[in-house]
């Protein structure tokens, strides 16, 4: 109150020639900005003088103290004075003109907190929107100019007291609740110091005026819509109108479409009442496209009293479109490889472009197709009707350690999808091929029946997964020992190689036994092999049987001749052992005769 009595004084002041008066109000602690309204100079840096009519103190404020004023807060360039933190001491009357000009301009600085009733007085602009539309709160800062001092705006929040503040003041649909009074701060940076503005905004939401419209916004006139001949295709003709009366309905050249679901080509409607506008939809419904199909025109009207509108659309057959796609190798591949062999791995890629490429990258580097390289890759491709087969092959001349500790990538570059697969390369580990070494396929045991019998069968292989077992038939030899016929297994892991045994035991060979085949099988994930024996009994030989034969008939000869010339071999023996002189003659005579007379006897 004392500041505007003393306003009205100067007004009256001898000498003073009164321009123009305003009122500024600002919020304690934030930048008050007063700018001289000083009319007919257009020159914005001429010199200006500043006076400051406060209840304290009278100062004057012009460029050639522009230190002393930084010192107290206060900057003053041209037809603008800033007053960087304003406080009760800063309120009152500021004057400003030019120099050696009689006119001057008032300014009423009004400084406020916001429980003072002087918060009231300081709204500064204001929006009006309508429901459930968008808007956008903004505010004003008068387009004041700092560059002079280097003062940059920092940032802008606008936000209603107790609520969130909406993104750059962006309402996508505005409620009659968002009307009200928001703040506006504007944050500024000066020498290191964030100083601010405050303003407010008075936001008016009003009821949505309704205006008449009928229009078709999908689809667009003479889209063509590409489908598949025999697929099901529904086509969404969609408007927004006024009135319930307009109507929304398919044409098939001049003719209608029916709503019959039961006809080939028919439309369902649906309608939405809003309570500003009304959604229509008709939903054009081929149950299987056809040739006739693609040959005709479809036209969606809307008919209404205000403005009749159509489209019309076309359907198109699909061409034939293959998505890139890389088919070998998989991903994460690993190559079994030997050090210093030369490796060809092919990367197989389809799709349907002739601008897709396909190329190898070793790590983040791509690999070159210049085959002098010790790593390159060659590069073809073939174009067929519908697809394009394309082929990175990655030439290793001959592979390293360095290539063992590398991944390599496949890559297919394409506008609609980019594809990539990496692999690696893994040294070979010693490998041996799982086989039978004994016995042979088809091999024929000699036995004797009753006697007992042992086969074995032989294998090697490198896997300790692998089986190896004995078959009878199609029906699996048991181990149980018990059984006339069985089989006992052993294995000997090498560092390099297993030696596998399946030994099949016959108990007591039988006359069923030789009738069968017994198969030994080796089972394995890389190759099975199978060896089939039988069993034959044994035959006797042609020399054996003469042998025998001739033995039989000496033993007969023998016995022959000792019967009938026993007497005399008798004698003989007596005479060559030397028994003669041990007897008589007597005697010896008796023992003849009666020999002979044995003899004699005999028939």
């Amino acid at each position: 109150m004392n500041g505007k009595i003393l306003l009205v004084l100067l007004l009256f002041w001898a000498g003073v020639c009164p321009l123009s008066f305003q009122e500024v109000h600002v919020k304690a602690g934030e930048m008050a900005v007063l700018q001289c309204p000083v009319m007919g100079y257009s020159d914005g840096d001429a010199e200006v003088f500043w006076t400051s009519h406060t209840v304290d103190e009278m100062k004057l404020f012009n460029m050639s103290t522009s230190a002393e004023q930084r010192q107290m807060g206060v900057l003053v360039h041209g037809r603008i004075l800033v007053i960087l933190r304003a406080s009760v001491n800063h309120q009152g009357n500021y004057s400003c003109s030019f120099r050696n000009s009689s006119r001057r301009s008032w300014i009423n600085l009004r400084v406020y907190t916001m429980e003072s009733k002087e918060s009231g007085k300081i709204i500064q602009d204001s929006k009006t929107c309508y429901t459930d539309k968008s808007c956008t709160l903004y505010c004003h800062d008068n387009n004041i100019l700092f560059d002079t001092w280097n003062i940059t705006r920092n940032s802008t929040t606008c936000h209603k007291e107790g609520e969130p503040s909406p993104k750059d003041g962006y309402f996508s649909s505005v409620k009659k609740e968002d009307s009200g009074i928001y703040t506006c701060t504007w944050s500024y940076l000066y020498d290191g110091q964030i100083y601010n503005m405050t303003t407010m905004v008075k936001f008016d939401v009003q009821p949505s005026k309704i205006t008449k419209k009928a229009v078709i916004i999908s689809p667009k006139n003479n889209q063509a819509f590409d489908v598949d001949l025999d697929s099901t295709v529904v086509i969404d003709c969609k408007a927004v109108t006024s009135s319930d009366a307009d109507e929304l309905f398919w044409l098939s050249g001049d003719s209608f479409v029916e709503t019959n679901s039961s006809l080939p080509v028919f439309y369902n409607y649906t309608c939405v009442n809003n309570t500003e506008e009304i959604n229509m939809t008709a939903s054009l419904v081929f149950r299987q496209v056809s040739e006739e199909d693609l040959s005709k025109n479809y036209t969606c009207k809307l008919q209404s009293d205000y403005k009749t509108s159509f489209v019309t659309i076309t359907l198109k057959q699909n061409e034939t479109f293959i998505s890139p796609v890389i088919i070998s190798p998989k991903n994460n591949q690993e190559f079994d490889v030997d050090l210093d062999s030369t490796v060809v791995i092919d990367c197989k890629a389809v799709t349907s472009s002739d601008a897709d490429e396909l190329f190898w990258l070793s790590g983040d580097s791509f690999v070159e197709t210049n085959s002098s390289l010790p790593v390159f890759y060659n590069y073809t491709c073939v174009n067929n009707t519908e697809e394009i087969n394309m082929t990175a092959s990655l030439v290793f001349r001959q592979v390293s350690e360095e290539d063992l500790s590398k991944n390599y990538t496949c890559k297919l570059q394409s506008d609609y999808k980019t594809s990539f697969v990496t692999i690696t390369l893994k040294q070979n580990e010693t490998f041996i091929s799982p086989v039978i070494i004994s016995p042979k396929n088809n091999q024929e045991f000699d036995v004797d029946l009753d006697s007992t019998v042992v086969i074995d069968c032989k294998a090697v292989t490198s896997s300790d997964i692998d089986e190896l077992f004995w078959l009878n038939g199609d029906s699996f030899v048991e181990t149980n020992s018990s059984l006339p016929v069985f089989y006992n297994y052993t294995c000997v892991n090498n560092t390099e190689e297993i030696n596998m045994t399946a030994s099949l035991v016959f108990r007591q060979v039988s006359e069923e036994d030789l009738s069968k085949n017994y198969t030994c099988k080796l089972q394995s994930d890389y190759e099975t092999s199978f060896v089939t024996i039988t069993l034959k009994q044994k035959a006797v030989s042609h020399l054996a049987m003469g042998l025998c034969i001739f033995l039989a008939v000496l033993m007969v000869l023998t016995v022959a001749i000792y019967t009938m010339f026993k007497c005399n071999i008798i004698i003989w023996l007596r005479k060559s052992l030397g028994c003669d002189h041990r007897a008589t003659d007597r005697e010896t005579a008796s023992f003849e005769d009666s020999l002979l007379n044995r003899n004699s006897r005999r028939p």
